[in-house]
């Protein structure tokens, strides 16, 4: 969009990972002042033979079900398929509102959040909602392009942890393994 021209870098890093998963080659050719031009060549075959082939297990097998909350659609939408490539039940909400009602599909184990979203609504304060709404700390990766983390202090920063834009699908996966494997904190 106009307001967000920069991204988050996921798509290419899902591209990626695909590849990687699927043991295929990605090609990359560069023309400064033209352009780049980025190739993955997939063999003719059986499916099975090239499935079975992963380089690793997904991470999902942590179990877990995530909440997403992105105003940007193509964003959230490659964090969903990220998240769901890895075996994860990922849901996505652009508000506090969306949020709160996807409570209703099941409580997360873990929210993901941009912390600026439109309509003057912060990652921190529809979190802080839901937080309330559940009782418990859940826990929590802010997704910032702020390098200063200034919306983020204290009570915001409980059982979380933050990633920079633009953010690398292993960094995000990471942050996410890290998250689910802490023990909760006990509420309040």
């Amino acid at each position: 969009g106009t307001q967000r021209p920069e991204g988050l870098g996921l798509g290419l890093s899902i591209v990626k990972r695909v590849a990687t998963l699927l043991d295929l080659a990605l090609e990359l050719e560069s023309v400064p002042g033209q352009g780049t031009e980025f190739r993955v060549t997939v063999p003719a075959g059986e499916l099975p033979a090239v499935a079975h082939r992963r380089a690793r297990e997904p991470i999902g097998s942590l179990g877990g079900r995530i909440l997403i909350i992105d105003d940007e659609p193509s964003v959230a939408e490659a964090m969903r398929m990220l998240l769901r490539m890895e075996g994860f039940d990922a849901r996505v909400a652009s508000s506090e509102a969306e949020a709160l009602e996807r409570l209703a599909h099941g409580i997360p184990d873990l929210i993901i959040s941009d912390c600026r979203l439109r309509g003057g609504e912060t990652g921190v304060d529809v979190v802080s909602a839901l937080r309330q709404r559940l009782g418990t700390p859940t826990p929590v990766v802010f997704v910032t392009g702020d390098t200063a983390h200034t919306a983020l202090s204290g009570e915001s920063l409980r059982n979380a942890q933050v990633v920079n834009k633009p953010i690398r699908a292993e960094d995000l996966l990471a942050a996410v393994q890290s998250s689910l494997r802490t023990p909760r904190e006990a509420s309040d």
